[in-house]
């Protein structure tokens, strides 16, 4: 029996394989909470993984982007950043040394301070009626905190009043 007993394993040689077994379902039970955690916090913040236009609607919900919403007639349309403007027909609102531009639909665009800028207040600031003072512009527009601003390349003196309908030229004939 002795040669029996030899072939027999010891406690002592079964308790590496246990050590293993466990350390083996530790890393799992730890591995599954890691990834748990991860997802939770990924979950937690998706916000964040937002891209930049569905977080600047989130900053400007009293504002549309397109023409067509309804019901909304009262709110201003927003332009992309980026946007390029070519012969846009308007007017200045002067604010001291800096305008606002009025296109004729009546979308308010920030002036951008620039050289152009510059030589259509100082226009503006020498005309009698400033308001009815008509422009054709070109520029880029850019968008901060919910309002355009442009950003003008050129800026063109139109006249000193709005150009008559087309149905006021073709009655006159």
């Amino acid at each position: 029996m002795p040669d029996a007993a030899r072939n027999e394993p010891t406690s002592a040689a079964l308790e590496p394989n246990k050590a293993s077994a466990m350390n083996i379902q530790f890393r799992s039970v730890v591995g599954l909470v890691v990834l748990f955690g991860v997802v939770g916090l990924l979950a937690s913040n998706r916000d964040s993984f937002q891209s930049p236009a569905a977080r600047a609607q989130e900053f400007t919900p009293n504002y549309r982007t397109d023409g067509n919403t309804a019901g909304e007639d009262r709110l201003p349309q927003l332009k992309r950043e980026g946007t390029k403007l070519v012969s846009v027909i308007g007017r200045f609102v002067s604010e001291g040394d800096t305008a606002t531009f009025v296109t004729k639909e009546g979308m308010e665009l920030g002036g951008l301070p620039n050289l152009s800028l510059e030589r259509v207040v100082t226009t503006l600031k020498s005309v009698d009626d400033p308001q009815n003072v008509w422009w054709s512009i070109n520029g880029t527009v850019t968008e901060f905190t919910g309002k355009n601003y442009v950003l003008i390349s050129r800026a063109v003196f139109k006249a000193a009043s709005p150009p008559p309908p087309p149905q006021a030229i073709s009655a006159a004939k």
